[in-house]
C-alpha cells in the first residue's frame, strides 16, 4: 500500500466517526472526589483525569486540600502537583513542604529534592526525625529508596533494632540496601552475636549481609530458615535480597531447597524458585521437574523459568514435547520460549489454544501477539468479542503488538476505530467489525 495508512484527518484511520467532544472537568470536584471518595477506584479514578487534564485550576483547590488529605490521596495530591510544568506545580510544593503537615511536608520536599532542588533537604532530614509513629516510619522508608545522605541513612539506620516491628525492618533495611549504607552491616553483625535475635529479624539482618556479600552470615540464615518461625510474608523481603547479591552460600541454597521440598503455598514456592532461577542450583533439579507439574499455573511457570536456567534442562527437543501436554499453561510456556530461540513451531499450539474460550485464552492472546505471522491475527480479532474483559483486553493491546511488528513503517491506531475492552457489546462488535474489515483489506498487500 502506497502513501500514508492515515485517512483525511476528519476521518479516523479505520472509518470510525470521531468520538463527541467531551465536558471539560471540574477540577475542584475531582479533587474533592479524589480525597474524599470512600472507594479507592473512585479516588484513582479521580487522580487519572486530572492526571490527563491537568487543569491549571486545580492547583489552588489541590494546595488547599491536601493537608486534609490521608493514606494513597495524599500521594496521589504530591504527584500531581509534580506532573504539571514546574513554574505551575513546583512553588505549590514548595509551600507545603515549608507549612503543611510532617507526612505531607516529607512528600513534597522528597519530590522537590529528587527533582534537583538541594534546598529541600533540610525538611526532609527534619520530618524523618519528627516521625515516630510506626506507619509513618515505614511510609516514609519506603518512599525514599536510593537517596543517599548520610544523615538520612543515619536516622533509618537508627530504627533498626532486633525488637523493631517486622514491617519497619522490612522497609528500613531495603532502603538501606538500596543506597549501600555501609554502618548497617556492622550493626547487624553486632545484633547476630548477641545471639538473642528473633528468628524473623534473624532472617533479615542475615539475608541483608549475604546479599552484601558477607558470606559468614550464611549459617545465621540457613538457621533462621529451617525454624517454622519466619512468616510466610517474610519470604519476599529475604529472597529479594538474595536476587541483588552474588551467589549465596552453599547452607543457604540447601535451606531454601529444603522449604522448596516441603511447602506448597503458591507465592512461597515462587519466591524461593526465583532464587534458583538467578543461581542454578543443580541439586534442585528433581523438585523443580516436579514442581513443572504443578496444577497451580504460576507455580509451574515459575518452575519453567527456574529449569530454563540450567544449560540443558530445557533445550529445543525437550520443550517440543511439552508441547503436546495436556496442561495449556505449560505448552504455552514451551511456545513462547521455543520462539525467544527463533522456532516457530508452537505456534500451532498457541492458535490451537486461542481458539478455544476457557481460562487458559488471555495468556494464550498474550503468548500469540508475540508471532511475527499473519495467522495470528484473526484469532487475535476474533477474541475483541469474548466474554471476558481481560481476554478482550489482552487481545486488543496483543493486535497493536502484532499489527506494529507486521507493518513496521504505518502508524496504526486501533482506538480510533472505538473499539474499548470495557464498553458496551454493541459498539465493542462495531469497533472490531472495522478491525477485521481493515485486516481483510491490507492483509495481503505489499506494505
Amino acid at each position: 500500500m502506497r502513501g500514508s495508512a492515515f485517512l483525511p484527518r476528519a476521518v479516523l484511520l479505520f472509518g470510525a466517526a470521531l468520538l463527541p467532544a467531551q465536558g471539560k472537568p471540574d477540577p475542584a470536584a475531582l479533587v474533592r472526589k479524589m480525597g474524599t471518595a470512600k472507594d479507592n477506584n473512585q479516588r484513582y479514578q479521580a487522580y487519572l483525569a486530572l492526571l490527563r487534564s491537568k487543569p491549571p485550576g486545580a492547583i489552588p483547590f489541590l494546595e488547599r486540600s491536601l493537608p486534609t488529605f490521608t493514606g494513597p490521596a495524599l500521594t496521589y495530591g504530591v504527584s500531581l502537583l509534580r506532573s504539571y510544568p514546574d513554574q505551575a506545580g513546583f512553588p505549590a510544593l514548595r509551600r507545603l513542604m515549608k507549612a503543611g503537615p510532617s507526612l505531607l511536608s516529607f512528600y513534597c520536599a522528597e519530590t522537590l529534592f529528587r527533582a534537583g532542588e538541594k534546598a529541600a533537604l533540610p525538611f526532609l532530614r527534619k520530618a524523618l526525625e519528627g516521625a515516630s509513629d510506626l506507619s509513618s516510619r515505614i511510609s516514609m522508608s519506603a518512599r525514599i529508596q536510593g537517596l543517599k545522605d548520610e544523615g538520612i541513612q543515619a536516622l533509618v539506620r537508627s530504627w533498626v533494632r532486633p525488637e523493631a516491628d517486622a514491617a519497619l525492618l522490612r522497609s528500613a533495611l531495603t532502603y538501606l540496601f538500596s543506597v549501600k549504607d555501609r554502618g548497617t552491616a556492622e550493626n547487624l553483625k553486632g545484633f547476630l552475636a548477641e545471639g538473642k535475635t528473633a528468628p524473623q529479624a534473624k532472617a533479615f539482618f542475615a539475608a541483608f549481609l549475604v546479599a552484601g556479600g558477607d558470606r559468614g552470615a550464611g549459617k545465621a540464615l540457613a538457621e533462621a530458615l529451617s525454624t517454622e518461625k519466619v512468616p510466610l510474608s517474610a519470604y519476599y523481603t529475604i529472597t529479594r535480597f538474595l536476587k541483588q547479591g552474588p551467589r549465596p552460600p552453599r547452607e543457604v541454597m540447601e535451606a531454601l531447597l529444603s522449604l522448596l521440598k516441603e511447602e506448597k503455598r503458591a507465592f512461597f514456592l515462587t519466591s524461593i524458585m526465583e532464587v534458583f532461577e538467578k543461581f542454578p542450583f543443580r541439586p534442585a533439579l528433581p523438585v523443580l521437574r516436579k514442581l513443572l507439574e504443578d496444577d497451580n499455573p504460576t507455580v509451574a511457570r515459575s518452575a519453567f523459568d527456574a529449569l530454563a536456567a540450567f544449560p540443558g534442562a530445557l533445550g529445543p527437543a525437550a520443550l517440543r514435547r511439552l508441547l503436546t501436554s495436556k496442561n495449556p499453561d505449560r505448552r504455552l510456556l514451551a511456545a513462547d520460549t521455543l520462539r525467544r530461540m527463533d522456532d516457530p513451531s508452537g505456534l500451532e499450539a498457541v492458535l490451537e489454544l486461542a481458539r478455544r474460550r476457557g481460562p487458559h485464552r488471555e495468556r494464550a492472546m498474550e503468548v500469540l501477539a508475540k508471532f511475527r505471522a499473519n495467522k495470528a491475527v484473526p484469532p487475535l480479532i476474533e477474541a475483541l468479542d469474548d466474554p471476558d474483559q481481560a481476554v478482550r483486553r489482552t487481545a486488543f493491546y496483543g493486535l497493536r503488538t502484532i499489527l506494529t511488528t507486521l507493518f513496521p513503517y504505518r502508524r496504526l491506531d486501533l482506538s480510533s476505530t472505538g473499539y474499548d475492552p470495557s464498553a458496551p457489546a454493541a459498539k465493542r462488535r462495531a469497533g472490531a467489525a472495522l478491525i477485521r474489515a481493515w485486516w481483510e483489506k491490507n492483509k495481503d498487500k505489499d506494505w
